[in-house]
């Protein structure tokens, strides 16, 4: 299971909007699966329940592409009730304007983990509350929508994560943030 908890600090979420996103092992492997072969962008949305502070996702569904290449998608919208949009920047091909160049090393993979301007605009207008970017099989990076909210409104500059904001396979990835509720793993 991969968990990953928001960065939400001071920030005041709205009511009933979760602060983490679980995503359960059997829809992980077929995301990393799909991650790793991709050679073009593409949308998925991802659905589950909203279980507490938790948004447990457990399955996608893929709308009906419109254009799909290696540096940009378009995509139908998601359904009702989609708890994440996810999207990659695959490391092949020329990058996305905004973009580092692909390449193996690790800071490639970190520059590729970024929102870019269509992304946050694309996030802000379908509000899910959360948006995850794979780079590839092992590296993910992800925002809530509150942040996302902040970027748009510029109240911070969007840019690659801070390392803690990857998640890497095989490890569970947590932002600082106060809470009550038990680790992922606890329960």
């Amino acid at each position: 299971m991969l968990a990953l908890l928001g960065a939400w600090g001071s920030m005041k979420l709205s009511p009933g909007t979760p602060s983490e996103l679980v995503i359960e092992p059997a829809l992980l492997t077929r995301l990393q699966t799909l991650a790793e072969g991709l050679h073009r962008e593409i949308v998925l949305c991802l659905e589950g329940q909203v279980r507490g502070s938790r948004a447990v996702v457990d399955d996608f569904v893929m709308p009906t592409p419109r254009l799909s290449t290696p540096t940009r998608s378009s995509f139908d919208r998601c359904p009702a009730g989609t708890l994440a949009s996810w999207h990659n920047h695959p490391r092949t091909g020329a990058p996305p304007v905004g973009h580092a160049a692909a390449g193996p090393s690790s800071y490639a993979s970190r520059r590729l983990c970024v929102l870019s301007e269509t992304d946050i605009q694309t996030a802000e207008r379908l509000r899910h509350p959360f948006v995850v970017v794979s780079v590839d099989a092992r590296t993910w990076c992800w925002w809530g929508l509150d942040e996302v909210d902040r970027f748009a409104a510029r109240a911070i500059a969007p840019g690659p994560p801070s390392p803690e904001r990857i998640a890497r396979a095989g490890q569970t990835a947590a932002w600082a943030r106060p809470s009550t509720d038990p680790a992922p793993g606890d329960q």
